[in-house]
């Protein structure tokens, strides 16, 4: 490595973080862009969590701005990036200064990054171009007529904004909300990025639109009424797997809205051999923390087909109103699940958990009793050892512990361990008004039958889990790691969804792995 100060950086990753699986820098420290105030932006990608998460250090006097992002998500989170046209973390892999590698996995990742952020974002379909330019309209509409100040001022910076961001759409460029949107446009367009920030910079000293206006109705007027060179039903993109997975945006009843998902599919059943919905943070979205609900459909056929996902929108638009629906997520379930040939196994799996539960599910209180269910069924059939048992479900623990504390959002490195420490006390509190009646649960269905038919879908996992030897290298743990094997990601990530579908949230997941855990060591 060339750089005295690429050294220095490996030091602090491999210090503070000796598992990470690969490491580079990014930002403006690569690009040229950097002053002496500059953070160092690193990207750990790891398997020590589950979400992607930024925190701030402060290392011998340099701001280091740390980026986690977990390595089987990453696939998930270039999709979403590239689908919503940000183009953020494809350009900060697309410039990324390797520090640290795993063989060649870092090398080819960049590789195909670049390739992908140079050849531009996706096209944007005309209801998209079509929807900023009626905002624009309206913002214009509004600033034209505005008499207050203080009004005027916020018209006129979400104006501005909101044009650049169709200009750059319209133009196919990479499109984000952050600072460097205006530095796309300066580099788009220097001439016109230059007009825009004078008479925005002359709109806020004067409060006088009329100038700002003008420029960017003028500007308009050659992309006429978008319908040159837009197809009306390009909204539809080509799928790559044989399901379909649909966002539920804005879900805050997850209860209802699951049995009105369970309602509306009863329409379409007949073109689709398992579903099941889950809850989760956004997939791929590092912006918001807020949990959402997701639906899966798998149908037999090699692709899942247009068809049928137009009917599906046309149920769930009057079926499932007013909660908006975000058409497709990108999720390859063959990353989570340790190879492509375990993709039906595991839907199989969830399917019956959905058709299982669904009905009876209507409260957390509910949820939570199935959840243990689950989890004990796992660890009758996964875990003949109690000693193996109680060092996965420990694993399990320091990695999800974090889902419950962290919102995603930057944190200084003093925060994250208050954080946690707090978060801890929470949970050994709550623990120990609990521990009686969690292990009476828990420990009730260690010899009942009534769902004997998970626990032998269960067998069936284990046998194909432990038969298919072609677990993808990015599913293996990080070489050297303490008492973790590698079929120990896939079951975790077997754990983590059963207990999604089943409506547990982030807190209330973390917190029963945490009782689990402690359960186990008592009765050992």
């Amino acid at each position: 490595m060339a750089g005295k100060i690429e050294e220095k950086l490996l030091t602090f990753v491999r210090e503070k973080f000796p598992d990470v699986y690969v490491a580079f820098l990014t930002g403006s420290r690569v690009d040229g862009n950097a002053n002496d105030e500059s953070d160092y932006d690193i990207y750990l990608l790891t398997y020590t969590r589950d979400y992607v998460f930024s925190e701030l250090f402060l290392w011998e006097s340099k701001k280091i701005q740390l980026v986690h992002i977990p390595v089987a998500k990453v696939d998930e989170i270039l999709w979403y990036d590239w689908f919503a046209r940000t183009g953020i973390h494809l350009g900060s892999f697309a410039k990324g200064l390797i520090l640290l590698d795993n063989g060649y996995y870092l090398k080819q990742l960049i590789s195909e990054c670049k390739k992908l952020y140079n050849d531009g974002p996706r096209l944007c379909t005309y209801n998209e171009l079509y929807l900023y330019k009626v905002n624009m309209l309206n913002l214009i509409s509004d600033l034209s007529a505005n008499n207050r100040d203080e009004e005027k001022m916020i018209l006129g910076q979400e104006l501005y904004r909101t044009f650049i961001q169709y200009y750059l759409h319209s133009n196919f460029r990479w499109v984000n909300n952050h600072k460097h949107l205006a530095r796309e446009m300066n580099l788009f367009s220097p001439a016109l990025s230059n007009r825009l920030l004078n008479e925005m910079r002359s709109f806020s000293h004067s409060l006088n639109p009329d100038a700002l206006l003008n420029l960017i109705r003028k500007e308009l007027v050659p992309m006429g009424t978008l319908d040159k060179g837009y197809s009306r039903y390009s909204g539809l993109i080509e799928l790559k797997f044989n399901y379909l997975v649909i966002n539920f945006l804005g879900t805050h009843d997850f209860f209802k809205v699951h049995y009105l998902i369970q309602d509306a599919i009863k329409t379409i059943k007949e073109d689709i051999i398992y579903y099941f919905a889950f809850r989760s943070r956004p997939i791929g979205d590092d912006s918001s923390s807020a949990e959402t609900l997701y639906l899966v459909l798998q149908v037999e056929s090699e692709n899942f087909p247009n068809s049928i996902i137009t009917k599906i929108k046309e149920i769930f638009s009057t079926q499932i109103s007013p909660v908006k629906i975000h058409y497709p997520v990108n999720i390859d379930f063959s990353l989570i699940f340790g190879g492509g040939g375990m993709v039906v196994p595991f839907f199989r799996f969830f399917n019956t958990i959905s058709n299982t539960f669904s009905k009876d599910l209507k409260n957390e209180s509910e949820s939570i009793f199935f959840a243990l269910v689950i989890i004990k069924k796992i660890k009758d059939v996964f875990f003949e050892a109690e000693s193996k048992w109680i060092d996965f479900i420990g694993f399990v623990e320091r990695t999800w512990i974090s889902s419950a504390y962290d919102n995603k959002k930057n944190h200084l490195f003093d925060q994250i361990v208050e954080a946690r420490k707090n978060l801890y006390d929470l949970f050994f509190q709550q623990f120990s008004r609990q521990n009686e009646i969690l292990s009476e649960v828990f420990h009730v269905h260690s010899s009942e039958n009534e769902y004997f038919f998970i626990e032998e879908q269960l067998k069936n996992l284990e046998k194909s889990l432990r038969l298919n030897q072609q677990v993808k290298p990015h599913q293996r743990w990080v070489p050297g790691a303490k008492q973790v094997e590698p079929h120990w990601v896939v079951v975790k990530n077997l754990l983590d969804y059963s207990l999604r579908i089943l409506l547990i949230n982030e807190s209330q997941k973390s917190y029963l792995i945490y009782a689990i855990a402690h359960l186990s060591k008592i009765d050992k």
